[in-house]
C-alpha cells in the first residue's frame, strides 16, 4: 500500500465490518459521512496511501474544520497549538491549498495496520475534534 494510490483492502473490510458507509474518492481514499447531531453532519477521510516511519506503517485520519481565505488569525493559530496539548490522539494543523485557501485539519497518524474498535474510536476522535472546532467558529451551520 505504501505510495499507492489504490483503495486499501485492510480499511473497506474494517469499515464493512462496522456497518461504517463510505465513498472511496478518485484517490482511493475513504471518505466518511457521520451526523453529529441537531442536523449538523462532519466528513472525514481515511488515507488508502501509507506512509513508512522506520518500521512502522502509518495512515492519516483526517477531518476539515475551517476554510479561510489567507492564513489563520493568530489567537486562533495559537489557540489550535494549546489545544494540541490537551488531546490524547491527533493534533491539529493548517494545509495550504493551491488556490490559496487554509484548511485547518485534524488528524490521527496512526498504525495502518488496525482493528475495528481502534479505527472507529479514532474515526470519533477525528470528527468530534474537527465538528467541535466547527461549530465554534461557525455557529450551528455546516461550515465545509
Amino acid at each position: 500500500m505504501i505510495g499507492s494510490s489504490t483503495t486499501d483492502s485492510r480499511i473497506k473490510n474494517l469499515l464493512d465490518q462496522a456497518e461504517i458507509k463510505y465513498e472511496v474518492d478518485s484517490d482511493g481514499d475513504f471518505k466518511v459521512l457521520f451526523g453529529v447531531g441537531d442536523g449538523r453532519s462532519q466528513v472525514a477521510f481515511i488515507n488508502s496511501n501509507t506512509e513508512r516511519l522506520m518500521d512502522m506503517e502509518i495512515r492519516e485520519i483526517w477531518s476539515v474544520a475551517h476554510k479561510s481565505d489567507g492564513p489563520l488569525p493568530q489567537a486562533l493559530a495559537n489557540d489550535l497549538l494549546e489545544r494540541n496539548k490537551r488531546v490524547k490522539l491527533g493534533s491539529w494543523g493548517v494545509t495550504k491549498m493551491r488556490d490559496g485557501a487554509h484548511l485547518t485539519i485534524y488528524t490521527i497518524h496512526m498504525a495502518a495496520e488496525t482493528d475495528v474498535s481502534t479505527l472507529v474510536a479514532a474515526l470519533k476522535v477525528v470528527l468530534e475534534q474537527a465538528d467541535g472546532l466547527e461549530q465554534e467558529l461557525t455557529g450551528d451551520r455546516d461550515a465545509f
